[in-house]
């Protein structure tokens, strides 16, 4: 059973550490995503220089505007991809044909505004977020050893340890969905199509959430019923 265990705890731990590595990943990706931008903007604005061309000299003007759209507090407009539930087809234009189509979009890529108070309670959720799943990773750790090291792994220490680990789940995934909920809120109030509903299950990333705090939950009672069992015996003893 101890080896079971262990074994599960070690997949629960390269999985947290996977996520983690793509959130590192992910970060990394806009930050390049951000330089590669900047770079455009160089480039356009030598090619202007050099041409003196209007179309160039018109490609700069929307890069240089682009980059420089701020909000009134001075921070920059960012973009949140929102997932839609297509009920009924989009007419668009092709390009290609010049003729109208149908289409059932999926999502896109908004652009959106915070204002300060929405930007600082933003990142206060999203750094409670980080908190708690690095919390969750300490506490894998902290049980992988004691079930290697315990022959009875029904102890107190090993029921606190998931009673924090059901509770640090539970905040972590409350603080980033809020996260997220704040970021959605505002995406969606400056794109508005006809058709179109905003899928927030998909959008926040909520539907897995609570089948893992419920998991939790679960393996927490099972553990309590085994520690109470392991100290009846003892009384017997």
């Amino acid at each position: 059973m101890n080896k079971r265990l262990h074994t599960y705890c070690s997949i629960m731990l390269l999985l947290i550490g996977l996520m983690i590595a793509y959130g590192v990943f992910v970060m990394i990706r806009s930050v390049h995503s951000v330089n590669n931008f900047t770079t455009q903007v160089e480039e356009a604005r030598a090619t202007m220089m050099r041409t003196h061309s209007a179309a160039d000299s018109v490609r700069y003007k929307q890069l240089v505007e682009m980059k420089n759209m701020k909000v009134s507090d001075g921070l920059a407009i960012e973009i949140r991809t929102i997932d839609f539930n297509a009920i009924y087809p989009v007419t668009v234009q092709n390009q290609l044909t010049g003729k109208s189509t149908n289409v059932y979009a999926g999502s896109f890529k908004v652009p959106y505004e915070l204002p300060i108070w929405a930007t600082i309670l933003h990142f206060l959720c999203m750094g409670i977020g980080a908190y708690a799943f690095l919390y969750i990773l300490f506490i894998y750790l902290k049980l992988l050893r004691n079930f290697r090291k315990e022959e009875n792994i029904f102890s107190l220490d090993n029921l606190n340890l998931l009673r924090k680990l059901a509770i640090f789940t539970a905040v972590g995934f409350l603080a980033l969905v809020t996260g997220s909920g704040i970021e959605v809120y505002f995406a969606q109030q400056t794109l508005v199509i006809s058709g179109l509903k905003v899928e927030y299950l998909s959008t926040l990333g909520i539907d897995s959430g609570p089948l893992e705090i419920l998991s939790a939950l679960i393996v927490y009672e099972v553990f309590a019923i085994g520690v109470r069992m392991r100290q009846e015996n003892d009384l017997v003893v």
